[in-house]
Formats: C-alpha cells, sequence, structure tokens
C-alpha cells in the first residue's frame, strides 16, 4: 500500500506536527509514504523520518480548468491509482475530490484538523451542494477531531461516511523528579502559534488580573506576536515571558506546573493530551475539543473562552490547587485513554485504508 499525505509546509502547527507523527508510525509499519508539500521548508521537517520521501507538490487555490487539469495530470506521474490520500486542509480536499469526481482515481482520507465553514453569500448554498457531493463520494471517507465535530458535519453536509478517529501521543515515562518544587514559585506554561484563534488577547489581560504570583512562560511565534508583546509590556506584566517556539514538547513541560491554552477556537487541542502525558493539569477554555477531554478537579479546569474574567479565575483557581496539590498526576496520566495511543489509531487508520 502507498499513501500520500498533502499538507502545506513543515512550519511549526499542531495539525502539521501530528501528520508528521502519522507518516513516521505508518512507516514503521511497512507502509509506502510520501509526503507532498507545497513548501518542504521549516522547523517541524527534522521531525520526520529521513527514509519518508518528500516531492515538492502544490495544489492550486483556483478554479481556473487549465491550472487544476496540470495539476490532474502530474499527480497522475506521481501517485498510481488506487492511492491513499490524506489530505489536510479544505483547499486541498476540496480540488483534489473534485479531479476524483471526474476520474475516479484515488481513495481520499480528508482530516477535519478545522470544521468547514462556509461564509454566506450569495453562493454559499451552491457551495455546500458542492461539499455534500464532494464529501460523499465512495471514495472519500472524513476524520473529525472530535465527536461533536462528527455530529456537526454529519448535520450541516449530510455526511455518510464519517469517524472520528484522533491523535495519539507517545507514553511517557515518570518524570515528577524534574519537576521544580511549587514551594519555590508555581509556573504555567502556553505553547501555540501567535494567531487570533489561540486566544492570547484575552490571556495577556487575564495575566493582569490574577490575584496570584504565578509566572507564566509564552513558546510561540506568529503574526500577532509585536501586538502581544506590546499589550504586555502596556500593562506592566512582569509576571509574563514570550520565548520562541520549540519543536519537541516534551523538553519543555517537565519544567512547569499546568499548562494554559486560552484558544477561542480549537477542534482538538494536541497540547493538552501532551501536557497530560507528563501529568500536568490544564487550564483551557471550552471549546470544542478540549470539552471531550477536560474534566473539572480531574486533570483540569475550563474556563469561557474570549472572557477575561473568567479565564483570569480559573488560573487564580489552578494556582491554588497546585500550592495545595489538589491534582494527583497519576490521575490525569490515567484520564487519557487508550485511544489516543499510537497502536490504536494507526490500526485504526489502516483498517480505513483497507
Amino acid at each position: 500500500m502507498n499513501v500520500y499525505i498533502f499538507i502545506w509546509n513543515f512550519e511549526v502547527g499542531g495539525a502539521q506536527k501530528f501528520v508528521i507523527k502519522l507518516a513516521n508510525a505508518l512507516h514503521r509499519r511497512g507502509v509506502g509514504v510520501t509526503m507532498l508539500v507545497a513548501n518542504p521548508s521549516g522547523a517541524f521537517r527534522s521531525l520526520l523520518n529521513q527514509e519518508v520521501k518528500i516531492v515538492k507538490f502544490q495544489i492550486p487555490k483556483t478554479n481556473n480548468p487549465i491550472k487544476i487539469w496540470k495539476c490532474y495530470k502530474r499527480l497522475t506521474q506521481i501517485c498510481e491509482p488506487n492511492s491513499m490520500f490524506v489530505v489536510n486542509g479544505p483547499n486541498n480536499f476540496r480540488q483534489l475530490s473534485r479531479l476524483n469526481l471526474i476520474f475516479r482515481q484515488w481513495n481520499i482520507v480528508v482530516r477535519l484538523h478545522n470544521d468547514i465553514v462556509i461564509k454566506p453569500s450569495f453562493l454559499s448554498v451552491l457551495k455546500r451542494i458542492e461539499m455534500r457531493l464532494l464529501f460523499n463520494q465512495k471514495k472519500v471517507r472524513v476524520l473529525a477531531m472530535s465527536d461533536k465535530q462528527c455530529e456537526s458535519h454529519r448535520d450541516i453536509y449530510r455526511l455518510k461516511r464519517i469517524q472520528h478517529i484522533p491523535n495519539f501521543f507517545p507514553e511517557i515515562q515518570s518524570d515528577e523528579e524534574n519537576r521544580p518544587d511549587p514551594r519555590e514559585g508555581i509556573k504555567a506554561v502556553c505553547l501555540a502559534r501567535f494567531s487570533p484563534e489561540k486566544g492570547y488577547q484575552y490571556l495577556i489581560p487575564a495575566l493582569a488580573e490574577i490575584k496570584s504570583g504565578l509566572h507564566v512562560d509564552i513558546y510561540g511565534d506568529g503574526p500577532m506576536k509585536e501586538e502581544l508583546v506590546a499589550l504586555a509590556r502596556s500593562l506592566n506584566l512582569s509576571n509574563v515571558s514570550f520565548l520562541s517556539p520549540v519543536i519537541e514538547v516534551n523538553d519543555i513541560l517537565p519544567k512547569y506546573h499546568f499548562l494554559i491554552m486560552p484558544s477561542t477556537y480549537e477542534t482538538f487541542g494536541n497540547v493538552i493530551i501532551e501536557a497530560f502525558r507528563h501529568g500536568l493539569p490544564v487550564v483551557s477554555t471550552d471549546c470544542d475539543g478540549p470539552l471531550n477531554f477536560v474534566v473539572k478537579n480531574k486533570n483540569g479546569l475550563l474556563a469561557e473562552k474570549g472572557n477575561i474574567i473568567s479565564l483570569a479565575n480559573k488560573i487564580d483557581e489552578m494556582y491554588l490547587a497546585i500550592h495545595n496539590n489538589d491534582f494527583d498526576s497519576d490521575t490525569i496520566k490515567n484520564s487519557v485513554s487508550e485511544k489516543y495511543s499510537e497502536e490504536f489509531v494507526i490500526n485504526s487508520y489502516l483498517k480505513l485504508f483497507k
């Protein structure tokens, strides 16, 4: 079996990181894997097994039939008939499934790492009809990142073949001895791209409202960085540090007492499960993804998304809980069920491919 995985680039991001892990895991199981990447550069490229083939390939963002035809011709030179495509991103899926609607050459698995949203316009009805047609082809399977996303897309697009297969995360050996003593100061960590949906525009003001002596390290980069740094400076926040993004979060998480994820939109939330693997509790907003696995007082606390005061209150509540040793790291680790193991997820993918 040959599997072709389409992604945009190897830059930092949860979706890109997971499909790289997916490619490596499939390769270990003896599956032939090729990454088709519009931009083959980026920090995450170092995570990909060197034996996995990379081909530079960009799917056009256009309805121009000539360009789409050229895309098809090049694909036939790279991928044999009945190949398995794993697709990230709505544009990649839309163009590939349009071609498949005509030529019926490939099997397509599309990962909904973001919801498919059609903006209101005079063409929105036609676009929704088209997406229903594309999604419901016999040679297309749709993977949702949560049960709620599965239900909503099944209803909106009348999907017949959609299922929830989560991302997987490696087991972590005990690293409790490396965690700093909370009596010497409690520290929280944030790990995400500086873009609006990650909610840092609410976190920074929330940190100005907290009553505890918490210090927060924020790792990341992105279009909002200068704006966020300026906001923190204007609020005289001495308890916040902005640090460069990291490739391997497992080297970072043991240095902290809890994770904060202030997103306004999150279909899954990889870093939450990674924190749970280390026994770290989480303060998260109530987005669709985190609602699936953050359980109050068991492994974390939930704040209202987009609500500065709610987020500040939950951060203070978590600070006090860490100080009182209210969270048990083994309970947190055990809250990550077997369905997030590599074996379970890869077996689910292989069964889907068959």
